[in-house]
């Protein structure tokens, strides 16, 4: 078990991105969600050669530190799955996390990767983990889902369903869509069509 947490934590920290089910989310919290995911394993083996190491003439006491170490990494696997859980879901009431894992899942929602756009000369780029407002948006050609959520006045995870639902086109570079302004601006038109 610790070993396909390990896998599915590595996987997570890579891609960070997450779409199973209903739930679809990207940025640093599945990143976050990784790095928790791969905790137990690594350091159940990070003791276990410690303990190899330092007490190897008494093998009734290794066995006996070993399997402290097991039940620890299975208390662990439990705690390492719920706060991944609370950091990829986000559920409504949730418990707050301490430490920076607070601080990530404070974030959540409000942040997501900046892909590096075509851009003018004109144009800036948006720092990462920074909403960008309308107005520096406007002037881009290809677009990030945060910046595209700013541009249609949605939310990023409204924009993720457009794509997924075939309404809005967007290419994929690295695991991070880039979308056309042109795109944004049709379905914008066909926004407007519909309330007149």
């Amino acid at each position: 078990m610790a070993l396909i947490l390990l896998i599915i934590g590595a996987v997570l920290f890579y891609t960070e991105r997450f779409n199973l089910g209903g739930i679809q989310t990207q940025g640093r919290h599945v990143k976050a969600a990784g790095v928790v995911l791969m905790l137990p394993s690594t350091g159940a083996f990070i003791l276990s050669l410690l303990i190899g190491l330092f007490f190897s003439s008494d093998m009734d006491l290794v066995y006996t530190l070993l399997q402290v170490v097991s039940l620890a990494e299975t208390l662990a696997i439990f705690a390492a799955v719920a706060i991944a859980y609370i950091l990829v879901a986000n559920p409504a009431n949730a418990p707050h996390l301490p430490g920076i894992l607070g601080q990530i899942q404070a974030g959540i929602g409000t942040e997501h990767p900046v892909t590096t756009p075509q851009r003018t000369p004109t144009t800036a780029r948006t720092p990462q983990n920074v909403t960008p407002t309308r107005d520096q948006v406007q002037s881009k050609r290809i677009m990030s889902v945060n910046e595209a959520a700013v541009y249609l006045g949605m939310t990023e995870i409204q924009v993720i369903q457009l794509i997924d639902e075939g309404k809005l086109p967007a290419a994929r570079a690295n695991y991070r869509y880039q979308i056309a302004r042109s795109q944004l601006d049709e379905i914008l038109k066909t926004r407007d069509a519909e309330l007149v």
